[in-house]
This record gives structure tokens, sequence and C-alpha cells, in this order.
């Protein structure tokens, strides 16, 4: 192999080394996020859509506030499964426009939380799956706990900590 084939070989190596390591390079490293998620679900949005050995199935809609880390209002739909030994689980989704560390835009948020036996307080673990505006590469994850709300059309809230980055583009 001549001196300059293996010199144009180096150079392509490198080439193709720094184009794959440039996105890596370029993620900001991950932060922690913390702060209250309080929501409340409207009574006309509740529907039982099923009942099964004893559980009952809801779908209903929530109005959403954070403060905090992530600083906004938004919506979002759930299915909640209200069990016979007096437990509840639940998974949602939802849209929250607001601010995260200065960013401004829209993240989604995918959810799926319980009440451990205990309908008055909520456990729940989220990823954040997306965004727009400044924050459309908006990535994380965390988990919350608190005692929710007391009923329909009441407000509850809970304690969130998390972490997260903003992905490469």
């Amino acid at each position: 192999m001549t001196r300059f084939v293996r010199i144009s070989l180096i150079v392509c190596v490198v080439g193709l080394l720094s184009t794959a390591l440039i996105p890596v390079a370029l993620a900001e490293r991950p932060v922690a996020a913390s702060g209250t998620l309080c929501w409340m679900a409207p009574s006309d949005s509740f529907e039982v859509t099923k009942a099964a050995d004893g559980n009952v199935f809801i779908s209903a809609t929530e109005v959403d506030e954070y403060t905090g880390t992530f600083r906004g209002t938004g919506n979002g739909v759930f299915v909640l499964v209200v069990h016979p030994e007096g437990f509840a689980t639940g998974r949602g989704q939802e849209f929250v426009t607001g601010t995260v560390m200065g960013k401004s835009g829209t993240w989604e948020i995918r959810w799926t939380g319980n009440t451990r036996n205990d309908l008055g307080n909520w456990w729940f673990e989220w990823i954040i799956v997306g965004g727009t505006g400044d924050l459309a590469n908006l990535r994380g994850q965390g988990v919350g706990s608190g005692p929710g709300p007391a009923g329909l059309d009441q407000w509850g809230c809970a304690d969130y900590s998390a972490v997260v980055t903003f992905a490469p583009g």
C-alpha cells in the first residue's frame, strides 16, 4: 500500500468517525428537574367504558399545571381502572405548553401510575417523547407521587423529579 493510499484511508476513517460522533458531542448533558404537577379531571369528561370481573374501566380528560423546572399548562387523556380491591391504575398522554429550562414550546408526556392500594395517594412514572418549538428535542423521564385530587372537579397535586436533556436535532 502506497503512502498516499494509507494517508487517504486515514483521512476517510477520521472523517467518518467525526461525522458519527458530532451528534453525541452536541447533545447536552442530562439535567435534574423537579417541581409540582397539579391536575383536575372534570366530571363531565368521565365515561365508564367497561366493567369486568369487578374492575371498572374509565376514560377521561384532565387539565394540568406544572411549576418548577417545567412551567406550563396542558391537557391530557387517560384510562383509569378501579380494581375491586380498592386501588386504581392508570395510563395517559398529555400535551403541555410552557417552558423548560428557559426554552419555550410544547412537550408530550406519556405516563403510567397507580394508587398502591390507597385511593388518596398516586404514584406515577412518565417519559417525555417529543415536543415542538424550542422543545422539539426535549427528552426525559421521571417519577412523581402525591395525594392527587380528592374527587372529580377538584385539583390535586404531586411532586415530580426527573432527568431531562435536549437530544441532538
